[in-house]
């Protein structure tokens, strides 16, 4: 998914066709929703993994295989957008939560040893 993420966006920043912009953003989409997956389902417990196989599924198709300027396409696009946002805010908080949980976890002389504790 890196490796597609890095040609996606070699593509398209050399290109700057629109078919090679969806090759760079898809990918990403698929990143974030993995990574959004993975921090619910480990702080949360919450199993999302059909959810979003669905969610970035159904993104993908229909913003493939429909005209650029046609209102599914636009409306498409602008799911994307919104399911990225939201994927985004979801990490922000899972991978603070992650932090502040691995900082609790530590034995308390590891903690000053990584600073995390002030003397």
């Amino acid at each position: 998914l890196i490796i597609m993420i890095g040609l996606g966006s070699m593509l398209f920043h050399g290109s700057l066709r629109y078919s090679m912009q969806l090759l760079d953003e898809l990918p990403m989409l698929w990143f974030a929703l993995a990574c959004t997956g993975s921090l619910l389902r480990r702080l949360r417990g919450i199993e999302s993994a059909m959810s979003i196989v669905l969610v970035g599924a159904g993104l993908t198709v229909v913003t493939l295989f429909t005209v650029q300027h046609s209102f599914i396409h636009e409306v498409a696009r602008g799911l994307m957008s919104a399911t990225f946002s939201g994927c985004l805010i979801v990490m922000a908080w899972g991978f603070t939560a992650l932090v502040d949980k691995i900082t609790y976890d530590l034995p308390e002389k590891q903690r000053r040893m990584a600073g995390a504790v002030k003397q």
